[in-house]
């Protein structure tokens, strides 16, 4: 079986976090069976943070896409602007919980509006894209990922602040 190192924030909790290298033991398909006893960096983890869209579940360009074609807009337009956002302020504000979905909707509007010379209403996006959310099916590999952290007593811990629109 190969080993890996996994990079993990410790001591956050006594206010003097540090970045531990973790040797792990994973198996044929990449499950992570436990750290290699008797080596100097291990220890016991005990949670594992995962991203949402992208990791845990699709990424939210596929629902941008859906968007499009159930709203009736030119195929790319929705998709092309919201690819622009990922490099502005605006989209790292919202995935830092910083501002609403209502607030990022308003923004990715009056670009989508100069980006193509309309004057349409608000645009839902982040908050449709956060309402479906809940009922996306999970990407079955990372489904059992999470089964086996959790049969090995670690907690799993979704992370999206997308989800606080």
């Amino acid at each position: 079986m190969p080993a890996v190192y996994l990079s993990v924030l410790t001591g956050v909790m006594h206010r003097t976090p540090k970045l531990a290298n973790i040797h792990v033991l994973v198996d044929r398909n990449g499950l992570i069976l436990g750290p290699i006893s008797g080596t100097k960096s291990e220890m016991v983890i005990k949670a594992v943070v995962f991203d949402m869209g992208g990791v845990l579940i699709p990424a939210p360009t596929n629902l941008v896409k859906d968007l499009e074609e159930k709203n009736g807009f030119p195929p790319g337009s929705l998709v092309s602007i919201f690819q622009k956002l990922t490099n502005y302020e605006h989209f790292k504000a919202l995935e830092k919980g910083e501002i609403t979905g209502e607030d990022f909707d308003s923004l990715f509007t009056d670009l989508y509006n100069k980006e193509h010379g309309t004057t349409r209403g608000t645009i839902s996006l982040a908050t449709a894209v956060a309402h479906l959310y809940p009922t996306m099916k999970m990407i079955p590999e990372m489904e059992q990922i999470i089964k086996d952290l959790r049969a090995v007593g670690c907690m799993t811990i979704p992370s999206d602040k997308q989800l606080l629109c």
